[in-house]
């Protein structure tokens, strides 16, 4: 299991803190602005993981990018720890990439374990409709942010779920709740339950 604090800062989820991505690790770490040698599951100390101001990892600042009144042109990539890009260098991540070939900055919203439940989350945070009355209502500021031009998501893999809710977000991966002979390629190579002989 991985465990996120979260804080809604308008439309996307603030990453405040994790536990580090490792089972045997209880303890939250902080997040926002901050730089591991370490990261989830690289303990090789030599790569460089850059948190930025919304607590993923990039170099750049969300919340310029989100509420600029110059509107920038970017992109925003969402998934598991393949789109945050454990293992490789920053600027070797798929997302990264894709931003150089494009000319475009990127948003990464990738985080180790994320789950479909959280991809699609973020996509209904990113496009949901929020009038003016609602969000007074609610007590929160009223702020529409800049869309990005593209939108991709990597897919985590089946297997996963998730618990989200107002502060905090647990992933669980399926070797966290099943045996390892519970699922087999389904006809179409997705993964299904194993039937069990009786």
């Amino acid at each position: 299991m991985t465990h996120y604090e979260v804080e809604e800062v308008y439309s996307f989820l603030k990453i405040k803190s994790f536990n580090g991505g490792s089972h045997y690790l209880h303890e939250l770490y902080e997040r926002v602005n901050k730089t591991f040698n370490k990261f989830n599951s690289d303990n090789s100390e030599t790569i460089e993981y850059r948190l930025n101001d919304y607590g993923y990892r990039s170099d750049n600042n969300y919340n310029d990018l989100f509420y600029s009144n110059k509107s920038e042109d970017y992109i925003l990539g969402i998934g598991c720890s393949h789109t945050e890009g454990i293992g490789v260098k920053n600027e070797d991540t798929w997302l990264e990439k894709l931003g150089k070939m494009t000319g475009m900055k990127t948003v990464n919203l990738g985080l180790t374990s994320g789950t479909v439940d959280y991809c699609n989350y973020q996509l209904i945070q990113l496009y949901q409709e929020s009038t003016l009355t609602e969000q007074l209502r609610l007590g929160k500021p009223w702020k529409n942010h800049n869309m990005p031009i593209h939108v991709f998501v990597l897919a985590p893999p089946d297997g996963r779920f998730s618990i989200i809710n107002g502060d905090e977000m647990s992933f669980f991966q399926d070797w966290n709740f099943a045996e390892l002979n519970t699922f087999e390629p389904g006809r179409q190579g997705e993964l299904v339950y194993r039937v069990k002989d009786e």
